[in-house]
C-alpha cells in the first residue's frame, strides 16, 4: 500500500510537470493526462512488481523533471542532466519517455514562438541536444565508475551488457521497425500496448493528429517558412522517440515494461487539440467535445483492462493457493509422515496438471506478470509462495543417490497415485 501511494504521488507530480512543460491549458486534459499516466498498461504490469515500483516511478519523474528543467528553466540545464542521468540509471528503457517529452515540448515551442527570431529555436534546439548527450554520457560514466570500483560486470538480462549495440545496416533496420510499429503495432507481441478496443482509438488518434499537424505546419508557413520547416521534422523524430526502444534493443527482447512512451501520441493528440482553432464556432465546439469525450473515453477503457488484470491475479493466486494446499494435504497424508523427514521435488518446474482450468474470460491478458495459474504453477518462487501464503517451508533435501534411483525413476507423475513416497526417510514428491 505504501509503494503504491508513494508511486501515484510521483506520477501525479510527473502530470504537473508535463502540463506545465506543454502550456496545456483545458481542464479536461489535466484529467486525462492524469489519468492516462496512471492507467496506461505499463503501469498496470509494474503493479505486480510492486517492490520495484516506487524507484520505476521516480525514474519517470526524474526524467520529467529534467526535461523541464532544460527547458524551461535553462539556469537549472545542469541539474536537468543530472536527472535525467539517474532516470536512465534507474531504468534505462524509459529514456524513449523522456526524449518523447522533449520533442513534445519543442513542436509546442516552435508553433508558439512564430515571431521569435529563428536563432532563439535553433538555440534551444541544439541546448536539448547537447543536455541528452551529457547525460547519457553522464550515465555511462557513472556506470564505468561504479564497474572499476567494484570490479564488477553488467548483468547480461536483456543484452544489459552489450547496450543492445549493433551494425550501421542494423539500427537503420531498427530505425524502419520502430516507425512500422508506431503506425501499425503488432498486436500479437508481448510488448503491445493497446489492448480490446483502445487500438481503434489509437489509431483514429494518429489520423486525427496527422491532420491537425498538417494545419499546424501550413499555419507556421505562412508566418515563417523556416519553423514550419523545424515543426515538419520535429513531428517526423516523434515516431522515432516514442519507439526508441526499438532503436536501444532487437525487438525480441523488448517487453511491455519498457512501452511507457507509447502514451506519448495520446498526449501529443490532446495538446493538439487545445492549441487547433477552427474558425467555424459550431464545427470547433462540436470537434473538441468529440476529442475530449474520447479520450476521457480511453482512460475508462484503460481503467477496466487494468481491472481485468487485478481480477485474473487475484484468481490465479486462489487457484494456487487451492493447488499448494492440496498438494500439502497429501504429502502430510503419507503413512508415516514426520515434519522431521526433509522433501525432495523432482522435476519442480515441470509441473503439468490437466485439473487446472485457465479462464476463458481472461485469456486475451497475456502480459507478465498476469499469467494463468498453468504458467504460474511452474514460477521459480513457488516453494516461496507456499511459505508465505500456507505457512508450509520442509527441509529441502537434495539428496542425488535417491534422486537417480531406479525407485524414483518407475514413480509417476503428480498428481497421479503414488507420486508421493516416502523413500529412506526421504519424502519424494516427483512432478
Amino acid at each position: 500500500v505504501f509503494n503504491g501511494f508513494v508511486s501515484i504521488i510521483f506520477l501525479t507530480l510527473t502530470a504537473c510537470i508535463i502540463i506545465n512543460l506543454l502550456n496545456i491549458k483545458n481542464q479536461i486534459n489535466y484529467i486525462f493526462i492524469s489519468g492516462i499516466l496512471v492507467c496506461f498498461p505499463v503501469i498496470t504490469y509494474l503493479f505486480g512488481y510492486m517492490f520495484t515500483l516506487p524507484y520505476y516511478m521516480m525514474s519517470v519523474m526524474f526524467g520529467t523533471l529534467g526535461t523541464y528543467f532544460i527547458c524551461k528553466k535553462t539556469k537549472f540545464c545542469i541539474l536537468g542532466i543530472l536527472l535525467i542521468s539517474l532516470s536512465i540509471g534507474i531504468y534505462q528503457a524509459f529514456l524513449p519517455f523522456t526524449l518523447s517529452l522533449f520533442v513534445l515540448y519543442l513542436i509546442s515551442f516552435i508553433a508558439s514562438n512564430h515571431k521569435k527570431n529563428n536563432k532563439d529555436i535553433i538555440k534551444k534546439i541544439l541546448l536539448i541536444f547537447i543536455s541528452v548527450l551529457s547525460s547519457v554520457i553522464l550515465y555511462f560514466t557513472i556506470a564505468k565508475l561504479y564497474l572499476v570500483y567494484y570490479n564488477a560486470q553488467l548483468t547480461t538480462y536483456r543484452e544489459i551488457n552489450t547496450l543492445g549495440l549493433t551494425s550501421v545496416s542494423g539500427y537503420l533496420n531498427r530505425i524502419v521497425f520502430a516507425y512500422t510499429e508506431f503506425f501499425n503495432p503488432t498486436t500479437s507481441a508481448e510488448y503491445y500496448m493497446y489492448p480490446t478496443n483502445t487500438i481503434y482509438i489509437y489509431y483514429f488518434s494518429i489520423f486525427i493528429s496527422i491532420i491537425l499537424a498538417i494545419l499546424l505546419i501550413m499555419k507556421t508557413f505562412k508566418r515563417n517558412k523556416f519553423n514550419a520547416l523545424l515543426l515538419s521534422i520535429t513531428f517526423a523524430l516523434l515516431p522515432l522517440t516514442v519507439n526508441f526502444i526499438f532503436v536501444m534493443s532487437p525487438s525480441e527482447i523488448v517487453h511491455s515494461l519498457m512501452m511507457y512512451s507509447q502514451l506519448i501520441p495520446f498526449i501529443l493528440f490532446a495538446w493538439l487539440t487545445d492549441n487547433t482553432a477552427i474558425k467555424n464556432k459550431k464545427f470547433n465546439i462540436s470537434f473538441k467535445s468529440t476529442v475530449y469525450t474520447i479520450l476521457i473515453l480511453l482512460n475508462i477503457m484503460y481503467c477496466r483492462y487494468d481491472n481485468k488484470c487485478f481480477l485474473k491475479a487475484t484468481l490465479s493466486q486462489q487457484q494456487l493457493i487451492s493447488y499448494y494446499t492440496t498438494l500439502i494435504t497429501q504429502i502430510k497424508s503419507i503413512d508415516g509422515y514426520s515434519d522431521n523427514y526433509p522433501i525432495m521435488f523432482i522435476n519442480e518446474y515441470k509441473i503439468k496438471d490437466r485439473t487446472i482450468q485457465n479462464i476463458k474470460e481472461l485469456q486475451l491478458i497475456k502480459a507478465y506478470p498476469y499469467k494463468n495459474a498453468t504458467t504460474l504453477i511452474n514460477n521459480h518462487a513457488w516453494k516461496e509462495f507456499m511459505k508465505y501464503w500456507l505457512g508450509y517451508s520442509p527441509i529441502i533435501s537434495k539428496n542425488k543417490k535417491i534422486k537417480y534411483s531406479a525407485e524414483v525413476r518407475d514413480m509417476p507423475s503428480y498428481p497421479s497415485q503414488g507420486a508421493i513416497k516416502k523413500i529412506n526417510n526421504v519424502i519424494v514428491v516427483k512432478f
